[in-house]
């Protein structure tokens, strides 16, 4: 059976920005592998994350949702009917047209799931006439990160790969080794490694200094380094001019 190599982008976080290449025989992915010539390897590509290499898995899991599924009977009760794509459709369609014009757009929101889905939902909903979309990544991924750096930094700081001209790297909880090698690349190249993490892991084996803090500590560790940076003036006070002042606020 003749194998054919095409490239392609790794879903597996959501971000869709590691290159890959895709093994596929007969149409089937078989496996996916490194793509070191793509121009975006050096600001993306990891490696071989573990998300990278579960995607055949994930692909083909005979207990992956492919169709669209009705309850059937109260809920709770557990039952549902498979239905055709057509009718799930016109249904939805049917459903929140009669909430919006009993209660107002408004009514109706949505939970997205991955990044990749989040443009065309916010989109259709902003036609819609709702405001109401939120995004599971606020909670569990990055969006405490960027909410962060807008009312910081005033804009998002924290997707672009590191450099390798930092001298001190902190990992705060990541667990980059196995799942970013690129920036464990640049972070190994630091003069001091500071790793705060409660459990023992190979990058915490790496570093220079490793932080145990008690788990639902990690603000008050955090709180802390402020204060010292903060009163003992160990910040460039050039790189807040024009932003937030960090010492009266």
């Amino acid at each position: 059976m003749a194998q054919e190599i095409k490239v392609g982008l790794c879903r597996g976080c959501g971000h869709d920005q590691c290159h890959v290449k895709a093994i596929v025989e007969d149409g089937k992915l078989i496996k996916t592998i490194n793509y070191p010539e793509s121009p975006f390897t050096p600001l993306w590509t990891t490696e071989g994350c573990p998300k990278q290499r579960a995607m055949v898995e994930l692909l083909y899991d005979p207990r992956r949702l492919n169709y669209p599924l009705k309850r059937k009977g109260a809920r709770g009760e557990g039952k549902w009917e498979q239905i055709e794509w057509e009718q799930a459709l016109d249904e939805i369609a049917e459903r929140i047209g009669q909430i919006r014009d009993r209660h107002g757009a408004e009514a109706v929101g949505a939970i997205i799931g991955f990044w990749n889905e989040q443009w065309d939902i916010a989109r259709f909903f902003n036609n819609f006439g709702s405001p109401n979309v939120a995004n599971i990544n606020a909670p569990i991924c990055s969006g405490v990160e960027a909410f962060m750096n807008i009312v910081c930094l005033g804009g998002i700081t924290c997707y672009g790969p590191p450099t390798d001209k930092v001298k001190c790297f902190v990992m705060w909880s990541g667990e980059h080794w196995t799942t970013a090698g690129i920036k464990w690349k640049a972070e190994s190249k630091a003069d001091k490694i500071i790793v705060v993490n409660s459990t023992g892991s190979p990058q915490a084996r790496k570093a220079t200094i490793w932080l145990q803090p008690r788990p639902g500590t990690d603000t008050a560790l955090g709180l802390g380094w402020l204060n010292v940076i903060i009163n003992e003036n160990l910040y460039d006070k050039e790189l807040w001019r024009g932003g937030p002042s960090a010492s009266t606020n």
